[in-house]
């Protein structure tokens, strides 16, 4: 009985451990698909992947700072593409050490002081000593930048050309060196005027073609008549005069600036004579700017292509010429206009023979009728001879016979050889004329006549706004010895290397 039961529990254990063997089998396969599912993980598999995790930063950081660098190397393209900006703009925020590299090659810059008593004697030494500082920064020199001055109250006084002073301290000294007048006025206007009047960027002045022109203009109140001022401006402008103004004290009106300088950028302002050294360089580098686009803007006109606009007759460049003088004083022209003719022809004797060239001059007048002044032979003294050209009087006789007058140079026989004349001399004719004759017609043969006949070269000069460009064209010689102005006579001057 006792092996049965013991066999029955023996089954009963048996049966038992399958059962348990297989619950367990069963809640294995479950821990096992929940072990996957799971987030936790066991001791040591935690702290592999721990480790790996931690290792995982530093990879990132690497990537990180390779970034990092990838930056700095756009940062440092960004850097020279604004410096490239700034080279091109010349932004007033430029830096000192940029401005010192600012190149300026040539320039004509005039200054125009306030010395009205307003200013007083301190503050005009104020202005004095900041237009010497701003000097500095330019390379003053025959070939590069040159420097006139003017100062201005109820009268306008120069007080140097661009020729007179050539190097840094010749132009410091004789800046310092302006006495203050303590007048009363503050006529702006007359100074703009004055500029124009006294031909201060000529070449006789020491102004030269191919460089800009610029004018610096420092006062300290309101003109006395602003439409003047605005109107004497406008006609610096519109001949390609770059005007710069700087104002002084809470009283300048900034309207008044606005009309006086070329553009709004071209005006600059402070409150009182001591500040002014705080605009220096921001003066400096707006006046390269202006010398930069100035020049790309009128290089095509003379620098890059002399010889299209104004080359140079050959003949002037031999070194031996016989010229004759043709000019009109009838009543279209006036006696301020025939001064303006005489004046321009005593330059060119200066001008030619101050180059020691075997060079003769010979004069005529005209109106109804032509009268000669002097033959080729007549003058060996250059002093006399201009003292005749400029002390001829104005004789207010009507009458505009240009075809008289080139007939005359063949009826006196001005370049035969018993007035002077020489075989070996080209002839030159120089006429200077409102190119308005009585008849056209004949004065255009009495040219042609000079040009094929007597292998005579002639050139044009327009006197005055009032002109028959196509008269002159047709007596010149070419159209490249037609000159529509005496400032662009004079340019061609500038510009012969001969």
């Amino acid at each position: 009985m006792i092996f049965k039961m013991d066999k029955s529990l023996l089954m009963f254990l048996f049966l038992l451990f399958l059962a348990v063997t297989a619950v367990e089998g069963q809640m294995s396969k479950k821990g096992s698909k929940s072990s996957k599912g799971s987030k936790s993980k066991a001791p040591t598999t935690t702290k592999e992947k721990l480790t790996t995790t931690t290792k995982a930063p530093t990879t990132t950081k690497q990537k990180l700072t390779t970034t990092t660098k990838a930056s700095t190397t756009t940062k440092q393209k960004l850097t020279t593409t604004t410096k490239a900006s700034t080279t091109t703009t010349k932004a007033p925020t430029t830096t000192k050490a940029q401005a010192e590299t600012c190149n300026v090659k040539m320039g004509d810059i005039i200054f125009i002081l306030d010395v009205s008593s307003s200013v007083g004697f301190d503050n005009f030494e104020n202005e004095k000593n900041f237009v010497a500082n701003l000097t500095t920064n330019y390379n003053i020199s025959a070939t590069e930048v040159r420097m006139g001055l003017l100062n201005f109250d109820k009268i306008v006084r120069k007080n140097f050309d661009l020729k007179d002073h050539l190097d840094k301290d010749s132009l410091k000294k004789a800046i310092t060196s302006i006495e203050y007048p303590n007048s009363n006025g503050t006529y702006t206007y007359k100074a703009l005027e004055y500029v124009l009047k006294e031909d201060m960027f000529s070449p006789a002045a020491g102004g030269r073609v191919n460089a800009p022109d610029i004018i610096i203009v420092i006062t300290d109140g309101e003109s006395n008549d602003k439409n003047k001022t605005k109107k004497a401006a406008k006609e610096l402008k519109d001949k390609n005069i770059k005007v710069m103004v700087v104002g002084i004290g809470l009283k300048q009106s900034n309207k008044e600036l606005q009309d006086i300088a070329s553009a709004d950028s071209m005006v600059f302002s402070v409150t009182d004579f001591s500040r002014l050294a705080n605009i220096e360089q921001e003066l400096f580098l707006k006046a390269c700017e202006v010398v930069v686009t100035t020049t790309t803007t009128r290089a095509p006109l003379i620098t890059s292509t002399p010889k299209s606009v104004y080359p140079p007759p050959p003949d002037l460049c031999k070194g031996k010429n016989d010229i004759v003088f043709v000019l009109d004083t009838s009543t279209s022209i006036g006696p301020k206009k025939l001064l303006n003719e005489t004046t321009l022809a005593a330059n060119l004797i200066d001008f030619l023979t101050n180059r020691h060239y075997n060079v003769r001059f010979g004069a005529l007048i005209f109106n109804l009728a032509p009268k000669k002044i002097f033959d080729l032979k007549d003058f060996t003294d250059k002093a006399l001879m201009r003292e005749t050209l400029l002390g001829i009087q104005y004789p207010n006789t009507p009458g505009t016979f240009t075809d008289k007058a080139l007939s005359a140079v063949n009826g006196f026989n001005m370049f035969g050889t018993a007035a002077g004349g020489r075989d070996d001399a080209p002839d030159i004719i120089i006429l200077m004329t409102d190119g308005i004759s009585r008849n056209t017609t004949r004065t255009i043969a009495a040219a042609n006549v000079l040009k094929n006949t007597n292998k005579t070269a002639i050139i044009t000069i327009g006197i005055g706004n009032n002109l028959n460009v196509s008269e002159l064209k047709a007596v010149a010689s070419s159209p490249a010895y037609q000159f529509d102005s005496q400032t662009n006579f004079n340019r061609y001057l500038n510009q012969l290397t001969c």
